[in-house]
C-alpha cells in the first residue's frame, strides 16, 4: 500500500526532463516515467556542465 502511494507521488512530482544523478556506477541521467525511472549515460556536454557546476560550488 505504501509503495503504491509513493509511486503515485513520484509520478506526480517527478520530472519528465533528464536530470543528473550520481548512481553506484557513476554519473547517470534519469527521468521519471509513469511507474518507473528511466536511465541513460550522459552526453559529453552534460558531463562538462556537471563538472563546471561542481567547480562553481
Amino acid at each position: 500500500m505504501f509503495k503504491n502511494i509513493a509511486t503515485k507521488l513520484f509520478d506526480i512530482i517527478g520530472s519528465k526532463d533528464w536530470r543528473p544523478h550520481l548512481g553506484k556506477d557513476g554519473l547517470v541521467m534519469r527521468r521519471r516515467l509513469p511507474g518507473q525511472w528511466e536511465y541513460r549515460t550522459p552526453t559529453v556536454e552534460e558531463i562538462e556542465e556537471a563538472i563546471s557546476w561542481q567547480a562553481v560550488k
